[in-house]
């Protein structure tokens, strides 16, 4: 369950201090300790995403489909991400507009990849997700897995899913420009019959890790987080009967 909160391990600190996850179930982050949350509105089977502002503020949580404010009020019941999807969301900050945030959904191959945002400004403050920019969808086919990390430039962030068919890892880049067009069909990795496991970015941006439940393997990357070059594939295969689904790098 932990591991399915800790989405944000790259992007900084404060930003992940709020994890809101499974059952009604929360813990609150700070500089001295960390304690449970028996606040949240969320529950959930599997994905799901927090976010909080730069100075450890809640601003938002979601399941990819329902999306609850920071007073806990549900503000949205039609995001296309499934609640038994394995990364159902996961949220980028907004390089441009510190009130901007862009949530992406995976729901496996009945909805593919697709992307909303979300404007703190919107519904008295307290956020909401903006008319024209709601469920737009970037990848067809893509599967259950999504992870994102910061650009080598500090300021903008590479968002990367996977197709179900092929070898291909789909990349996306959040600009000042909003999300730009995908990066690829990047040929890497093996070729996935399904989505089950997680899609996870080392802390310093330079590994990509993935785990295949289905077939009880992890593939280990080299990660480029310049120019989002995926490269040097090694595999630990035959690991049945265990089931490899959550992972986690240490920093």
């Amino acid at each position: 369950i932990l591991l399915a909160a800790a989405s944000l391990s790259s992007f900084g600190q404060r930003e992940s201090y709020h994890w809101y996850f499974g059952a009604n179930a929360g813990l609150k982050f700070s500089d001295t300790g960390v304690v449970a949350l028996t606040d949240g509105q969320m529950n959930t089977f599997e994905g799901c995403a927090s976010i909080s502002d730069s100075s450890g503020n809640l601003q938002f949580y979601t399941d990819g489909v329902r999306v609850w404010d920071q007073n806990h009020t549900l503000v949205e019941q039609g995001l296309k991400g499934d609640i038994s999807s394995t990364q159902s969301a996961i949220i980028v900050p907004s390089p441009k507009e510190l009130h901007e945030y862009f949530i992406f959904t995976t729901s496996g191959t009945t909805n593919g990849m697709q992307y909303s945002k979300f404007d703190m400004r919107l519904n008295g403050g307290t956020g909401g997700i903006v008319a024209g920019v709601r469920n737009k969808s970037i990848v067809s086919g893509a599967i259950e897995k999504i992870t994102a990390v910061k650009h080598a430039n500090q300021i903008e962030y590479w968002v990367i899913g996977h197709k179900q068919k092929g070898r291909a890892f789909q990349l996306f880049k959040v600009s000042e420009d909003g999300v730009v067009e995908s990066f690829g069909n990047i040929n890497a990795g093996r070729n996935l019959s399904d989505g089950i496991g997680y899609l996870k970015v080392s802390p310093n941006g330079r590994k990509l890790a993935m785990a295949n439940a289905s077939n009880g393997t992890i593939d280990l990357f080299d990660f480029n987080p310049k120019t989002g070059e995926i490269s040097n594939h090694i595999t630990a295969d035959s690991i049945t009967p265990l089931q490899p689904y959550g992972l986690e790098f240490s920093p």
